[in-house]
């Protein structure tokens, strides 16, 4: 089996989808929401500062008629006082609306450059592991070849394949109960291992991290090899 570099095509394709459907799902939404919000703020700041304009004027008139003597030099001064206390409040406003705005959008890019770098690595991660997949299959099924056309020509002989086989998953089994059960009981406080200690002559202390069935395991591979082996010898 030859290793195909479509997939390296195909995850470069899963990328650039996945890509283009965050933009389309965070990005245009979140600049939408943040034009949406600009808006409504500023909306708000001009029905307030007209809401002042208006408080302005009446107070205005109030201090107009009761006092007769202002003169229009006077009035025009309370005028631009007031219109340069809007525009400040205005201003500061519109100041503060493009901070919170601008922490906000630099908040959520930075967000999504972290997605994009974690679609970025499981990409990786996916193409490498076809990548592995393609050769290992590659590789298991040279080695099906060679053990059949051995098979087949008489130069190797299936039950000791098997023989050997049988004793390597038991061996393996074995020792992985092993270290199983070692990790288990270095994991345990000092208490449980106290606790362990006076158990120690039964057999719920291999249960732990599933220790037990794999012991078992071990043993009856260890069995059916030492029966395939002795049989072979007696018969």
């Amino acid at each position: 089996m030859a290793f195909d570099p479509l997939n390296l095509k195909q995850a470069s394709s899963a990328f650039e989808q996945s890509l283009n459907r965050v933009i389309d799902e965070r990005v245009a939404p979140l600049v939408d929401r943040s034009i949406h919000q600009v808006s409504n703020e500023l909306s708000e700041v001009i029905r307030q500062a007209g809401e002042q304009v208006d408080r302005n004027i009446a107070l205005l008139s109030d201090e107009i008629h009761s006092q007769r003597s202002m003169t229009k030099d006077d009035i025009r001064e309370l005028i631009d006082y007031s219109t340069a206390q809007i525009g400040a409040a205005i201003d500061q406003r519109i100041l503060a609306i493009k901070h919170e705005t601008s922490t906000l959008i630099n908040e959520k890019v930075d967000l999504l450059k972290c997605e994009l770098e974690d679609a970025a690595v499981n990409s990786r991660k996916t193409m490498y592991a076809n990548v592995a997949i393609s050769i290992g299959a590659a590789v298991l099924m040279a080695l099906v070849g060679l053990a059949y056309k051995k098979i087949s020509m008489g130069e190797l002989n299936l039950l000791n394949v098997f023989r050997v086989t049988l004793l390597s998953c038991a061996t393996f089994t074995f020792v992985l109960s092993m270290l199983k059960f070692i990790q288990r009981w270095r994991s345990m406080k000092r208490v449980k291992k106290g606790v362990a200690t006076v158990a120690i002559g039964y057999l719920g202390i291999l249960r732990p991290n599933g220790a037990t069935g794999l012991l078992v395991l071990s043993v009856c591979l260890m069995a059916g090899w030492a029966w395939l082996y002795l049989g072979k010898i007696w018969f």
